[in-house]
């Protein structure tokens, strides 16, 4: 393994959506296909997990985002690490979020 392992994670997804909004929540589970430890790095651990996305009533061009995340990498990363990690890597999912939702009209 390298200085940093990679990370896994096995979850469960759900994803509703009506008209005006997308509504994704997920969470770690134990799976009989998916041993307890990773064969390709650090298994990390997805706690109760949701994004919530609307759109701004008036303005065609906006959307509210409402996320709350509770995750644990797993393994033993120093926290300034994680600290430091974390802006870009939110940075690039709502860069993802974003072209996914001019896609789906939202």
């Amino acid at each position: 393994m390298s200085l940093i392992s990679a990370r896994e994670f096995v979850d469960v997804v759900k994803v509703t959506r009506e008209d005006d909004r997308i509504f994704t929540a997920c969470v770690s589970i134990e799976h009989p296909d998916y041993g307890a430890k990773s064969s390709k790095g650090i298994r990390g651990t997805c706690y109760p997990n949701g994004l919530f996305c609307y759109r701004v009533q008036g303005n065609a061009n906006a959307t509210r985002l409402i996320q709350y995340i509770h995750s644990d990498l797993g393994g033993m990363l120093p926290q300034s690490l994680i600290d430091s990690a974390t802006p870009s890597v939110m940075a690039s999912n709502y860069k993802q979020l974003k072209a996914f939702l001019k896609k789906e009209t939202l």
